[in-house]
């Protein structure tokens, strides 16, 4: 083989290793542990532990660290606190993973929140989503005869509900699982994401620091 071919050769070569190097290279994220309770307001976790498929990996408060792209389980312990574990996919450049701490136990259960509303009968919707604005937590219940729905066995905190009707989205809201709540009223709202409401909730969170 000549010279010249094997030049012609080995730069294919070395451009593929040059590409497979750079990939690896961005295979990596930036990511903090924001750990909080129910309503958003931050904690010191005492422990912050992110267990990846090879190894273990301790975060100090939010300060960042970095991680390859994986499936990971993060482990946070804060005084007055239950443990909390939880699932996280790392598949970003730079990530956040917020923590929902709910509390410990003490002398008594801590009862149970729920939502409690009524979606507008011409909005035609069929499912409501909660999620919970400082925490992992997601679900969907059915809207039912009487347009009215029922999201109960909730953590206490604030929530994001999603309104679905056939195939299409209807429209959001802000609002509060309590253990009393009061029935709630939704509308259609698209492109309305509770704008408002979110304000009103934040004034709360501001009052209790």
């Amino acid at each position: 083989m000549t010279p010249k071919k094997v030049r012609a050769t080995l730069l294919p070569i070395a451009l593929l290793s040059l590409h497979l190097g750079e990939a690896g290279a961005q295979a990596q994220s930036r990511v903090q542990v924001h750990v909080m309770d129910a309503f958003g307001t931050p904690l010191p976790a005492r422990s912050i532990k992110i267990v990846g498929p090879r190894s273990t990996t301790e975060a100090l408060g939010d300060n960042p660290i970095n991680l390859e792209y994986g499936q990971y389980t993060v482990e946070v312990t804060v005084p007055g606190f239950a443990p909390a574990r939880m699932s996280a996919l790392i598949d970003q450049p730079a990530q956040i993973l917020a923590v929902a701490m709910t509390l410990g136990k003490m002398e008594a259960d801590v009862p149970p929140c729920a939502i409690l509303g009524h979606m507008a009968p011409e909005a035609k919707a069929v499912r409501i989503r909660a999620v919970q604005l400082f925490g992992s937590y997601v679900t969907d219940v059915p809207v039912g005869p009487g347009e009215l729905f029922e999201i109960r066995g909730l953590a206490c905190g604030d929530y994001l509900l999603i309104a679905m009707g056939a195939g299409k989205f209807l429209g959001t809201m802000a609002t509060r699982a309590s253990t009393l709540p009061a029935r709630i009223e939704m509308k259609e709202n698209p492109g309305k994401p509770g704008t408002d409401r979110m304000r009103r909730l934040a004034a709360l969170n501001r009052d209790k620091l």
